[in-house]
């Protein structure tokens, strides 16, 4: 996967954390399937941001950055699923794999888009 690649492919991304977000937002927040949720998508858009990081500073590489990418794909897509079959319509569930992932105590992330292709974090 080459850079530009790389780079669509976080604005996919952060295209489908944004996705998820809102439908988030739309659900009882009570609810603890909800909570549990929200802080994997807190998670992974932590990890979008350490990803960009890399790129910017230039202290990655292509296999490392590809194997993050990877990752926080693999979870909105389980979160996207998740959601929908919370939604009660069973025919949108898929079939997923599980993995398991590390969870740590990270600082919550909201993606600010500016001109057309240019992000921004900021803390809540």
């Amino acid at each position: 996967m080459d850079l530009r690649s790389q780079y669509h492919e976080n604005i996919d991304i952060r295209n489908s954390q944004n996705e998820c977000e809102i439908k988030l937002k739309n659900k009882d927040s009570a609810n603890p399937v909800i909570s549990s949720l929200k802080k994997e998508l807190n998670d992974c858009q932590y990890s979008y941001g350490e990803i960009r990081y890399k790129l910017m500073s230039n202290g990655f590489t292509l296999r490392d950055t590809t194997t993050e990418l990877t990752k926080c794909n693999s979870s909105l897509h389980e979160i996207t699923n998740k959601l929908n079959c919370l939604q009660g319509d069973s025919s949108k569930c898929l079939t997923t794999t599980t993995s398991t992932t590390t969870t740590t105590t990270t600082p919550s992330f909201r993606i600010k888009e500016r001109g057309s292709e240019e992000f921004d974090y900021y803390y809540d």
